[in-house]
């Protein structure tokens, strides 16, 4: 089955357009955190170790214990799972698109420059990108449905890919 979450496309506050811009022009979603480390072949656990050594402070940390287990499972399950999803979110206002995991964990210490001279996300996964034109928040129907968490670098990990996000990918007006 599909599991879907949400990521924001830099930390940096305004700079979630050309972020995304990156994002969707390069087929990627990518985080910070262990800036200087590849991480291939690593465990989890001994990549956690990692962020709450390097993380610049306390928030930072925490949003990063929360986000990484996310993020390597969706790298572990790569492209031998196809069909599990990722939309790119603007805090909560809106969602900037939405796509495919296509690969599994790659590094690349320049891969992601996220708006602030040399300061890059260098963990990625490849994305096929299905929908990349701006949905304001206000647009979407989530009927009874749980919308993406606004804060935070991953949003929570569904076991399944929301309606609200199906609706999104089959819907005519969306196209």
């Amino acid at each position: 089955m599909p599991k879907f979450t949400t990521v924001s496309p830099t930390c940096l506050s305004g700079g979630k357009p050309d972020a995304w811009d990156k994002f969707r022009v390069g087929g990627y979603v990518a985080i910070g955190w262990c800036y200087d480390t590849d991480l291939t072949g690593r465990s989890i656990e001994s990549i956690l170790e990692l962020v709450s050594k390097t993380s610049s402070d306390e928030r930072d940390a925490i949003d990063g214990m929360r986000s990484f287990p996310i993020f390597w499972e969706l790298c572990e399950r790569g492209s031998d799972n196809a069909g599990d999803m990722v939309a790119v979110k603007n805090t909560n206002d809106g969602l900037f698109g939405i796509g495919i995991v296509r690969s599994g964990y790659k590094y690349s210490n320049r891969k992601h420059n996220i708006g602030v001279e040399g300061h890059f996300y260098p963990h990625y996964f490849d994305v096929e990108w299905l929908h990349t034109d701006y949905i304001r928040r206000v647009d979407l129907d989530f009927k009874d449905e749980q919308s993406w968490a606004p804060f935070g670098t991953f949003g929570q990990l569904y076991d399944d890919v929301p309606d609200y996000i199906r609706r999104i990918i089959v819907a005519p007006e969306f196209g």
